[in-house]
Order: C-alpha cells, then structure tokens, then sequence
C-alpha cells in the first residue's frame, strides 16, 4: 500500500515538476537525497511526538534548501496529512521515473582516483557518440587499474587502464 501511495506522489510531483519547468532541479535534489543517507534520521525525527506543526516546518525548510516553494509546499502536505511513511518512497519513486522517462543511461566510470571534470567531459562526448543523450555518471575507485579508466554502459566496456595495457605489453613480450 506504501509504494502505490508513494507511486502516486511521485507521479504527481514529476507532472507538476514538468509543468512547471523545475524537473532537473528537483531530480537533482532528490538524487542527492537517494544517494545518501543523512536524511534517513531526520524523516523518523520528524513522526516524533511533542514537535509542534510550525517546528515540523521549520526544521524541513532548514534541511531541504534547494526545492522550489511549490514542490516545498506538497511535501508539507504529505508531512501535514500524517503520510511521513511514504517520504523515502515518494522520493525514491520521483528519481526512477524521471530516469525512466527521460531516457537517463548510467554510465560507470572506474578510474584510479577521483573524477577530473576534463575527464567528465570525454565521457559525456563518448556517450553522445554512441547516441545516449542524457547520461549519469558514477565514478568508481579502483586502484588495481594502476591508471587510465574503464567506462561501463550496460554490459559493454571500454577498458583504458594501465592494467590493460600492461597485460598486452607482457602478452607481446612474451611471444616475441
């Protein structure tokens, strides 16, 4: 029953989202709330009893910074209508229909330490190469790579590590 409900709040914040020109934002927000955790204590903080409605609100708008006041105000409904159960739904739900409606292909990224934004930008014009429009990329650690990157879409890879490279070298010096 929690997942319809939250199906249904998330369809109605992504129609209205669109409508109202504010869906990557709001996407945004919401992925970065999926994607971590530290908001997890503050939707069973806000069922505690003894916390009046107007403290409710404040402590929500000091959390939630980036959502435009009208998405703000939905969510203050559902908090209003005692339906805080379905909050992690209704976010979680939001994030998979709008990758799903917009086409959003994830791509992995294994490289040996963090992500340059000049390396981003490859990524971005290999994938609009291969004809993936909307991308979201997840950098991977991996320091068994030595260097380089290895970039996963579906099931297919492009390996540019050094590791690779290194194991062909080997494999070439050993025939010769």
């Amino acid at each position: 029953m929690e997942r319809q409900i939250g199906e249904r709040y998330a369809k109605a914040f992504y129609l209205f989202t669109k409508e109202k020109g504010t869906l990557d934002k709001v996407y945004a927000t919401f992925l970065a709330l999926v994607q971590s955790t530290s908001w997890l204590p503050f939707v069973n903080f806000w069922k505690k009893k003894g916390l009046t409605w107007s403290r409710k609100k404040e402590l929500w708008k000091r959390f939630i910074k980036n959502l435009p006041p009208k998405v703000e105000s939905l969510f203050l409904f559902i908090f209003h209508k005692n339906r805080t159960e379905v909050l992690v739904e209704v976010v979680t739900e939001f994030v998979r229909y709008y990758e799903i409606e917009m086409k959003l292909q994830e791509v992995k990224l294994i490289t040996y330490t963090t992500m340059a934004p000049s390396l981003e930008e490859k990524v971005k014009s290999i994938c609009k190469q291969l004809g993936y429009k909307k991308i979201r990329i997840i950098n991977k650690i991996d320091k068994t790579i030595l260097g380089g990157c290895i970039l996963q879409i579906n099931n297919k890879y492009l390996d540019f590590s050094l590791h690779k490279r290194f194991i062909a070298l080997k494999k070439h010096l050993n025939i010769n």
